[in-house]
């Protein structure tokens, strides 16, 4: 078996491989590293990755609502052009289940979406 970059006339066999997998979600087509893995000259599988920045945001619990909401825009915002001038194409925020079910109505507001119903966030260090 052998590894190499993936190559634009790659993507169609890869992308025949993600729908036999029958996975719920569409094909990236933004992706920022890909690699397949041929064997016999084959395509038998393939990964990648595309560069999302985790979210963290920390407002004091006694503040008024309306202070709260207005804190939590205007922390958005510094997230969101850091993130344009950074070439980060996707925000990702893990938000423990007794603040989400109080919050998913702010998210949605913000034009958050729920990552993947039925699916669990994970995470590895690269060092």
């Amino acid at each position: 078996m052998i590894v190499r970059p993936m190559r634009p006339e790659d993507v169609e066999e890869v992308k025949a491989i993600h729908a036999q997998m029958g996975i719920d979600y569409v094909f990236p087509v933004e992706l920022d590293f890909a690699e397949v893995i041929e064997h016999d000259g084959q395509i038998i599988g393939a990964g990648g990755c595309r560069t999302i920045a985790e979210t963290y945001m920390w407002i004091r619990p006694d503040l008024d609502p309306r202070d709260k909401w207005t804190a939590i825009r205007l922390g958005q915002q510094g997230m969101l052009k850091w993130a344009r001038e950074n070439g980060v194409r996707e925000l990702i925020a893990a938000i423990c289940s007794n603040v989400v079910n109080k919050f998913t109505k702010r998210l949605q507001m913000l034009k958050w979406e729920s990552h993947r119903d039925g699916w669990a966030l994970w995470s590895r260090r690269v060092s």
